[in-house]
């Protein structure tokens, strides 16, 4: 079985849970725990507002370049980041890399293809809105792409920060079904939850909206590589 290597800490739970479901996963098929390394990146909370915001600060670059070098160094023979806005700079760190690095923007939108999609909503940082991570995979499969309004976009990405900071809200998860029941008018029919944090407190059962959860698809794509 191969080792695999995870970026986590963008942010702690979610790389947590994704974890814990990727070794269930494979338990369950084999009998036996995969050889996982996870290193949290220590990233600034000021940085990670930065980064959901809008900007690509190249301090976000410098410590994920250590750390998937740091996983190649410790034997990992593939990599995976469990974060969609990070994706913004894949390019650069496949560039860095000598092992391959798993996309969770390209597996997502397998996903969508797979479920047979032909419209889709996207609830995603503006950093991932604004790079077009998930509009472009998606409309290179055919995908028609339905956005939120620029309102409903701060929104999201302020719900996505106060995530990661562990300082949510009570009235967030329903902020969030408001913009999922507008993309759906907007003739979406389905919604892909492009930001990994969103499914921790997202009410997937919202006016009979199918839900596409990015961490799901990469968790499944994951498990599939570890045993090839």
């Amino acid at each position: 079985m191969k080792r695999l290597g995870i970026v986590g800490g963008l942010g702690p739970q979610t790389s947590s849970q994704f974890f814990v479901n990727v070794n269930n996963a494979v338990i369950a098929k084999t009998q036996v725990q995969p050889n996982m390394l996870m290193e949290n990146v220590a990233m600034p909370e000021a940085v990670l507002q930065r980064l959901a915001s809008g900007e690509t600060p190249n301090e976000v670059l410098n410590l994920l370049s250590k750390t998937v070098l740091r996983l190649q160094n410790s034997g990992a023979e593939f990599i995976v980041i469990p974060c969609n806005t990070v994706h913004v700079f894949i390019d650069q760190l496949r560039e860095l890399c000598d092992i391959p690095i798993m996309s969770i923007i390209e597996e997502s939108a397998i996903e969508c293809q797979k479920l047979g999609f032909r419209s889709i909503g996207v609830m995603a940082s503006t950093t991932s809105i604004e790079q077009r991570l998930h509009i472009n995979a998606l409309e290179a499969r055919g995908i028609e792409v339905v956005l939120p309004s620029a309102c409903e976009q701060e929104e999201i990405s302020e719900i996505i920060v106060r995530i990661v900071t562990n300082t949510v809200r009570s009235e967030d998860a329903l902020s969030l079904d408001v913009i999922a029941a507008s993309l759906k008018l907007q003739g979406a029919e389905g919604i892909l939850l492009a930001c990994t944090d969103l499914r921790t407190i997202v009410n997937c059962d919202t006016d009979g909206i199918p839900f596409v959860d990015s961490t799901t698809a990469l968790e499944k794509a994951t498990a599939i590589e570890l045993l090839n």
